[in-house]
């Protein structure tokens, strides 16, 4: 579902807790911003009836 809309795979890994899934760069060089995190999920959420 997350695909679906267009929500890269870090944030994905993010969302769902798998930081160990996550890359070295991931981890490391990739810092998301809440409101990324916040904005992904209302897209999941906008499509639940």
């Amino acid at each position: 579902m997350m695909k679906e809309h267009s929500i890269d795979e870090t944030t994905i890994k993010k969302i769902v807790g798998h930081s160990g899934a996550m890359t070295l760069t991931e981890r490391v060089y990739t810092h998301l911003d809440v409101q990324v995190l916040i904005d992904a999920i209302n897209k999941i959420v906008g499509d639940i009836p």
